[in-house]
């Protein structure tokens, strides 16, 4: 089961008429690579910088919502709720880790229905980093069954990974 898209269609097309290039991450991800057949709420992922993000959000209903404590780094997230719908916007997404920060990058690999999709190697690692490790392991054995892209993965060497997480990646 899947939140409907129609909302989710909406908000990416508002970011899109204000020139903010934005992907679906999470079980969203998961869900358009075949790997899972449930989706709670839709996550999505920008680089585009808060107040012009907010900005093209219109008028959509939204709201600044926690980051999520002493893990997350990222800048900004919003709420929007267009129709109801539950869609969770991290501006900018980063983990706090023993390293530093990891930035996980908005990278587009591929689309669900026409929208947007993100890197399931970024997802891989931050399932990892977040504690969720079935996700991690699922996401992992795609990756390794795929190949990774060679961009994707030199984006997230430069990052002050774990050892443990970087050797992973190393693996890829």
């Amino acid at each position: 089961m899947i939140p409907p898209l129609e909302p989710l269609r909406r908000v990416f097309e508002a970011l899109s008429a204000a020139g903010v290039e934005a992907a679906i991450g999470g079980s969203g991800l998961l869900y358009s690579l075949g790997l899972t057949d449930t989706v709670r709420d839709w996550d999505l992922t920008t680089e585009a910088p808060p107040e012009q993000v907010k900005a093209a959000l219109g008028a959509l209903p939204w709201h600044q919502a926690p980051t999520g404590g002493q893990t997350y780094a990222t800048e900004c997230r919003l709420n929007v709720t267009p129709d109801g719908a539950d869609i969770d916007l991290m501006v900018r997404f980063a983990i706090r880790c023993e390293g530093g920060v990891v930035h996980f990058p908005t990278v587009v690999t591929g689309a669900l229905e026409g929208l947007p999709v993100g890197s399931p190697e970024v997802w891989a690692v931050a399932y990892r980093l977040m504690g969720r490790q079935p996700k991690a392991d699922i996401l992992n054995d795609y990756v390794r069954r795929q190949g990774a892209r060679s961009e994707i993965r030199a984006l997230l060497a430069a990052q002050p990974l774990p050892e443990g997480v970087r050797a992973e990646v190393e693996s890829w």
